[in-house]
């Protein structure tokens, strides 16, 4: 690229730092709504990435927040995605002082890529030989492709600026750009004239960028390097394998930074082991699968899909009938990530037709003789582009490339992200055949009108109709969000932990939150000083504790946070509904706590006072190391953590004569300390073995005439019976029985669970109702019909010493 006329340069960078600025600040609706509200808010990966850019805000770096997963420090390293993307954390921090709020930062981020995308395909189209108003053209389209509004909830995915660059390194290799550099001296020299020569260096350096900017992006341009480097070895490189060194040197550097920016996270599953693999088992949660390649793919249809929120409603309704008809054959609804746009599509095709009529293709890319063009082994840009679209292509459809690549390499999976490479080299291939057609004739002036007309309808065509209208509960959400929090905030000494009331963790599919929802997490990003309990990594030992005491009852739970130090335990109304509130704020009242309710009905929040004594737990909160009571107090022994024998430490202090405060540590009593490992045997977290170790009774008891019976649990064993939670759910099954006492019907499904807990030595009343039974006709078809009910751990065994009958 050259910088012949000054005027001229000035003038572009104006345009292409102004104009995309200008066509984003309306596109976005930003003369209405301003940046410090969010443009999507649904708790899902938004929460994540706002998340993400407020601790990189106020600790430096996203892998490590000390203000969720109270009472540790929550570890990210399990999430690969945000380490990978490390080019935009370091952009974002550097940006940061200047911002208050982690939304408005990371929004404003996102604002400024247009001109920055429009700017770097500028460049890349200028190194590329392209004429400058084509370049512009192709710039400004690219900076404003439907996918970037389509995946906007991220601070990396749809800023995308290094792609343009590195697709300049991957068409030099394709086309053999330095093969006359290595094949004119002998291989030392001709290797040290390579790594000296400036355009090398710069794909060099283009590649370590698009390593540093996103994992996805490294591990595509990986496979376009792959693929240059097979097509040089068929034109030559067989014979001659020194112009097989660019290829070779652009994969080591890009594999060396990826494994590096990931070194952080390879060292921590290391030092981690347990909390990757349970048992020795890999977490199945945290595995990928070649199957999901298949699942997040895309396909010729999807790709040429009109906009679903285009202007135009007869665009509207064709991309709805495309979409929907390709959702109806698939097990998993995926949306369109990648719509190529009207022009777009046209170049798709116009690049299926060059690659099928040879005669064609000579005629559109008859280039300007240079020096290598005539060296057989090189290939031109534009069959290097045309070699581009086909592979990725090829790579990126449902079935295709990607899929088979995956039985290898699984770790990714959403190929229906490669094809914004295809997008960027259809454009490329559509300012190469307009800088022909500017050279060669003669009424330039109607090339000029029809890039001008392309680029303004394209951009329109390309921006969703919708992007610029805001949920209208987002700012009255985030508003009452934030008070709430300031309010808490105020009531509460600085640093203070509060407990999140429900417990959620993205990984599991919890019954308040679903799967993968970051809404639990969502009231950190408007504090200043909170600790809160959800957000730790799955399977660390503070989400371990956290989600064991979340299946206690809720004066055992107040117990559990109280003893580590929680100030307060806030309640999210929006998915703790009106009568399971009821029952906890019957049950805080109880324990004399107050429960203060939020004006705007979303939440209600409890100040927790400090106990007689704290607790201290061991490092990987599997046991209680110590305990240290403050003052003699009358003893309480339902005061205290599941973990601690509550009648052994009475007898302890009765004959205790030491001052307090008192610290009793495990090591000296082992006897006052539970082993929790046999206290969660029935948490439904994993299968009772042997089954005879469940110790309980059940006894029926009919209320009515063929209705309701009452069934009492009995535990007479030593843990816990958590029912109705986990992996390995305990209830109550039914069975069916005729006059005789046949089995007519075993287990039909049915079970009764409360979510309730029984202790040992504790008795708890079930009630089965006959109209929820799912065979409630067939029981009463007979008056000699009877009903057995047995205790059940779904996923591993039925336990017929818990069982009993309620005759007709």
């Amino acid at each position: 690229m050259t910088f012949k006329n000054p005027t001229h340069t000035v003038l572009t960078a104006l345009c292409l730092s102004i104009v995309p600025l200008v066509i984003a600040y309306y596109a976005m609706g930003l003369d209405k709504s301003g940046l410090d509200s969010p443009f999507i808010y649904e708790h899902l990966d938004d929460i994540w990435q706002f998340t993400l850019t407020k601790v990189l805000k106020e600790t430096g770096w996203i892998l490590y927040n000390p203000y969720l997963g109270a009472p540790e420090v929550a570890s990210w390293h399990y999430h690969s995605a945000a380490q990978t993307s490390a080019l935009h954390s370091i952009i974002m921090l550097a940006m940061s002082p200047f911002f208050d709020s982690a939304i408005t930062l990371q929004q404003t981020y996102f604002i400024l890529n247009f001109p920055l995308i429009a700017i770097t395909a500028y460049w890349a189209c200028r190194l590329l030989s392209i004429a400058r108003l084509p370049a512009i053209s192709a710039a400004l389209l690219f900076a404003f492709c439907t996918y970037r509004f389509n995946i906007l909830i991220y601070s990396f995915l749809p800023n995308y600026f290094c792609i343009p660059l590195a697709m300049v390194a991957i068409i030099w290799t394709f086309q053999g750009k330095f093969d006359a550099i290595l094949t004119s001296a002998k291989l030392p020299v001709a290797v040290k004239s390579l790594l000296t020569n400036k355009s090398f260096l710069l794909g060099l350096f283009f590649i370590i960028l698009i390593a540093l900017s996103d994992g996805y992006y490294a591990f595509f341009s990986l496979l376009l390097f792959g693929c240059a480097g097979a097509i040089r070895l068929i034109v030559g490189g067989w014979k001659t394998p020194r112009i097989l060194i660019p290829a070779v040197l652009n994969i080591i550097v890009l594999v060396v930074v990826s494994l590096l920016i990931q070194l952080p996270l390879y060292q921590y599953k290391k030092s981690h082991h347990d909390e990757f693999y349970q048992n020795n088992v890999a977490d199945p949660v945290l595995l990928k699968y070649p199957l999901e390649s298949e699942v997040y793919s895309s396909s010729l249809k999807l790709l040429i899909t009109p906009n679903q929120q285009h202007h135009l409603g007869v665009m509207r309704h064709v991309g709805d009938r495309l979409v929907e008809s390709s959702n109806a054959a698939r097990r998993i609804a995926i949306p369109a990530s990648i719509t190529l746009g009207v022009f777009g599509t046209a170049l798709l095709f116009l690049s299926f037709i060059l690659l099928m009529v040879p005669q064609l293709r000579r005629t559109v890319f008859t280039d300007n003789a240079t020096t290598l063009e005539h060296d057989k082994r090189f290939i031109g840009l534009g069959d290097s582009l045309l070699a581009i679209i086909f592979f990725v292509f090829l790579a990126s459809i449902s079935g295709g490339l990607g899929t088979l690549i995956a039985f290898v390499f699984p770790t990714i999976r959403a190929y229906n992200r490669f094809p914004i490479f295809m997008e960027f080299a259809l454009l490329l291939l559509g300012a190469l055949i307009a800088s022909r057609a500017l050279n060669t004739l003669r009424r330039p002036a109607l090339i000029t009108a029809a890039l001008v007309i392309i680029t303004a309808l394209g951009i329109y065509d390309q921006i969703p109709a919708n992007v610029a209208n805001r949920s209208p509960d987002i700012r009255p959400r985030v508003a009452e969000e934030t008070a709430f929090v300031k309010q808490l905030e105020s009531e509460l000494p600085k640093d203070a932990m509060v407990y999140q009331f429900p417990y959620s963790q993205y990984l599991t599919n919890n019954k308040y939150y679903g799967w993968g929802s970051f809404n639990h997490i969502r009231l950190y990003l408007f504090s200043d000083h909170i600790h809160w309990s959800n957000g730790a990594s799955k399977n660390s030992p503070a989400d371990n504790w956290n989600r064991r005491i979340s299946k206690l009852p809720i004066d055992a739970l107040i117990n559990e946070i109280q003893a580590v130090g929680f100030k307060a335990l806030v309640i999210d109304r929006t998915v703790v509904k009106d009568a399971e509130f009821a029952t906890l704020k019957s049950a805080l009242h109880s324990l004399n706590l107050v429960v203060i309710e939020d004006p705007s009905g979303r939440f209600a929040h409890v100040l927790l006072p400090q106990p007689n004594y704290k607790v201290s737990y061991s490092k990987d909160y599997t046991a209680i190391d110590s305990i240290t009571i403050n003052a003699a107090t009358p003893f309480d022994k339902n005061a205290y953590p599941e973990l601690i024998d509550s009648n052994k430490l009475e007898l302890y202090l009765n004959d205790n004569r030491a001052p307090y405060p008192l610290r009793i540590e495990r090591a000296q009593h082992p006897e006052i300390f539970k082993d929790v490992r046999v206290l969660t045997r029935g948490s439904g977290d994993s299968a009772i073995l042997p089954a005879t170790d469940l110790n309980a009774t059940l006894t029926c008891t009919q209320l009515d005439k063929q209705q309701h019976v009452a069934i009492d649990l009995n535990n007479n064993g030593t843990f816990n019976l958590s029912l109705g939670q986990g992996a390995f759910p305990i209830s109550v099954g039914v069975h069916l029985k005729g006059p005789d006492g046949a089995m007519l019907l075993w287990d039909s499904g049915y079970r009764i669970a409360e979510n309730l807990v029984v202790k040992p030595g504790e008795k708890k009343r079930l009630v089965f109702d006959l109209k929820d039974y799912t065979g409630a006709n067939q029981y009463k078809a007979n008056p000699g019909n009877s009903l057995q009910f047995e205790l059940v751990q779904d996923g591993n065994a039925w336990f017929p010493n818990a069982s009993c009958s309620s005759a007709p």
